[in-house]
């Protein structure tokens, strides 16, 4: 199908996740889903080459299995490739705040500036004692990360024209689906749930104030009920999975009872990392406390969202990916797809000037 130049889709939002790999591509106003599709990944081996290239054939196999327009891709760096965390950092006279935050970074990464990749977004001014500073989210990629992506995208002959940060491909989707000025006047806490960790972030007018990971996800959940049952952790996965899926009225209660006894110590864990979350915010910006949590990712499911409520005492919302953008798919959990949304929905122009995402020009002679 030939399309006009300035009719040109969004790039195909590719969220590589531990388990899937969730690709979208929405029309040039961002307001269809074109096309989406996931494949599961499987099980990859110690060595790094070889599991480089089953996920390139999984890339491959996924887009030629649908149709997807193009072969430019927006790619998302997460857990383990990139440290985010939050700093306060004071203007110094006749100094660039540049230089201000690369100095506060190189102090706490250990890490030497050239094998990685800085970005900073201004969060506010907040006050500490006496003082104002300005607060900083800061988000740091490994260049062997980075790298690692572009020969994927190489072997999976894709054209990477964004690699961004989850914590910003997240907040992008929220912001796409929480845009009513009442929501906008409010702050919002999104937590993506994945395999191996989840994904804080704040905001309030689209503005990101704070950002985290901790490595608490569907995976450990996992592991607590394969051990209390002496089970294999795919079978411990397919037990939570089938006893959460069903309709409440043909859930055995006495299951249900014994499987939410085993993970409620570790939903507890889970629950004090996330308020550690909600209070540093709710201290940082006084004023701004955190109104409403919405959850995200894999392992974002009505039981969780009734545990998060019932400890927060806040609204707690399931988000609806798609609430606003026609889909003529039908998608059961629109909560999944958030990393991907947030992917498709970058411009897909490279952005090496800005500070608020690790982006690359698209390579010469790259594959079409």
């Amino acid at each position: 199908m030939l399309r006009r130049l300035w009719d040109r889709p969004s790039p195909i939002g590719l969220d590589i996740g531990t388990c899937t790999i969730k690709a979208i591509q929405l029309d040039s106003g961002r307001n269809e889903v074109l096309e989406l599709a996931e494949v599961d990944v499987p099980r990859l081996p110690n060595d790094p080459q070889v599991a480089e290239s089953i996920i390139a054939q999984c890339i491959q196999d996924l887009l030629k299995r649908r149709r997807f327009w193009g072969r430019r891709v927006a790619l998302a760096l997460g857990f383990d490739e990139i440290t985010v965390q939050s700093i306060r950092v004071s203007p110094l006279p006749g100094k660039n705040i540049g230089d201000v935050v690369l100095e506060e970074a190189r102090s706490r990464t250990n890490l030497e500036l050239n094998d990685v990749e800085i970005r900073f977004l201004p969060a506010g001014i907040v006050q500490q004692g006496e003082l104002q500073r300005q607060e900083m989210v800061l988000i740091v990629a490994k260049r062997t990360a980075i790298e690692r992506k572009l020969r994927i995208a190489q072997q999976a002959r894709v054209i990477p024209v964004a690699i961004d940060a989850e914590p910003l491909a997240l907040v992008r989707a929220a912001g796409r689906q929480y845009r009513r000025q009442s929501d906008q006047n409010q702050t919002m806490m999104f937590v993506h749930i994945g395999s191996r960790a989840t994904l804080v972030v704040t905001v309030r007018n689209e503005r990101l104030l704070f950002a985290k990971y901790f490595s608490l996800g569907g995976r450990e959940f996992d592991l607590t009920l394969a051990r209390q049952f002496h089970i294999p952790e795919d079978s411990a996965r397919a037990l939570r999975r089938s006893y959460g899926d069903r309709r409440v009225a043909q859930r055995d209660p006495e299951v249900v009872a014994t499987v939410q006894d085993t993970l409620r110590p570790v939903w507890n864990r889970w629950l004090e990392e996330l308020s550690r979350c909600f209070r540093y915010c709710n201290v940082t910006f006084r004023g701004e406390p955190a109104e409403k949590i919405v959850l995200s990712g894999g392992e974002a499911a009505p039981e969780l969202q009734d545990v998060v409520s019932r400890f927060f005492e806040i609204p707690v919302d399931l988000l609806d990916c798609f609430r606003g953008i026609k889909c003529t798919s039908r998608i059961v959990d629109s909560a999944v797809w958030d990393i991907a949304l947030g992917l498709a929905l970058h411009s897909g122009r490279a952005q090496r000037e800005s500070r608020d995402t690790v982006s690359v020009e698209e390579p010469s002679g790259a594959p079409t």
